[in-house]
């Protein structure tokens, strides 16, 4: 399981974060958030991915499947904080400290 991705200090600019797993490049922007938070996936196959969002305590706030390299988590109904975004392809996993201001 990859660390989650930090911000960093030019995260306030809401510069894109990057990870790699296994063949699969994983783009996440912007964050900190406002409300919609893009995911963009390049990847060499087609499969489902699984998004998974949870609060600090671990509560899971959604939970859906994508089979869309490109798509969007909307956390605008989400009190301002930090949460958790875990990216599963198969195996792979990759998780993501998100800041929704």
């Amino acid at each position: 399981m990859n660390s989650p991705a930090k911000p960093n200090a030019e995260s306030e600019d809401e510069q894109p974060q990057t990870d790699i797993i296994g063949d699969m490049k994983v783009t996440v922007f912007p964050n900190p958030t406002d409300g919609l938070l893009q995911v963009v996936i390049d990847s060499g196959n087609e499969q489902n991915f699984r998004f998974i969002l949870l609060d600090l305590h671990g509560k899971i706030l959604q939970n859906f499947t994508s089979h869309s390299l490109t798509n969007e988590v909307n956390l605008s109904g989400y009190a301002a904080g930090n949460y958790i975004l875990k990216l599963q392809a198969g195996s792979r996993q990759s998780v993501w400290q998100i800041i929704k201001k």
